[in-house]
């Protein structure tokens, strides 16, 4: 992953104005479908905040829930919009 990338960037910059902070790029270990298109394309991957995930007691914060929808949102119309 190139974090130089235009459309990463792009990314952070939204998400850290509607977030109000700064975000930090990190690589994330696991099973996903990114893997099939990681060749071909860029993949942002962005949670949320919550915890237990996948077991007992899971939870999500629901400000967090809103604010990835308003980050999405914005990012998608950037890209509409060039």
């Amino acid at each position: 992953m190139d974090a130089k990338n235009t459309y990463i960037q792009k990314y952070l910059n939204i998400a850290e104005n509607i977030v109000g902070k700064k975000i930090n790029i990190t690589h994330s270990c696991g099973a996903t479908d990114s893997r099939m298109f990681a060749e071909n394309s860029v993949i942002i991957m962005h949670g949320i905040n919550g915890d237990n995930i996948h077991g007992d007691n899971e939870y999500a914060e629901i400000d967090s829930i809103l604010s990835l929808a308003k980050i999405q949102k914005a990012f998608v119309d950037s890209l509409l919009n060039d």
